[in-house]
């Protein structure tokens, strides 16, 4: 069984500013394993959208996940490993050509962390997505 405690926090001003923020803890009770596997204990972020001239919207957001816990085999023996909590920052920019037709890039992990959401499966870096989008 897990318990998600969760809080949040949320502010708007005039459509053009919007600040978000949110927490998570959870506390997982196991009836047959000895630890929740993939399951963070805690989350944090934090996220902000500005509409600037109306058609350019800049965002950006920090979140936070804590350590996890995944079970490998080491010869013939389980073992229970622990993955470090990370930290990882993310923004973008969105330039509103029409009103169904926009461009669009995205920066993440810009501090350059190196984390393993999974174990064995290191993120990638700083990288970055461009593109466009059209809707209909």
């Amino acid at each position: 069984s897990v318990l998600n405690l969760h809080g949040e926090l949320a502010y708007h001003h005039h459509e053009k500013l919007t600040l978000a923020g949110y927490i998570n803890s959870y506390t997982y009770t196991m009836d047959t394993i000895e630890k929740p596997y993939h399951k963070p204990d805690m989350e944090i972020g934090v996220s902000g959208k500005y509409i600037l001239m109306d058609n350019i919207v800049l965002h950006a957001a920090l979140l936070s996940k804590g350590s996890q816990y995944t079970i490998i085999k080491e010869d013939t023996v389980s073992v229970i490993k622990k993955i470090s909590g990370y930290v990882d920052l993310n923004a973008g920019i969105e330039y509103r050509y029409m009103k169904n037709l926009s461009f669009f890039a995205n920066f993440n992990n810009i501090l350059m962390s190196k984390y393993q959401r999974w174990y064995a499966y290191p993120s990638e870096k700083f990288n970055f997505l461009a593109g466009l989008t059209y809707s209909f």
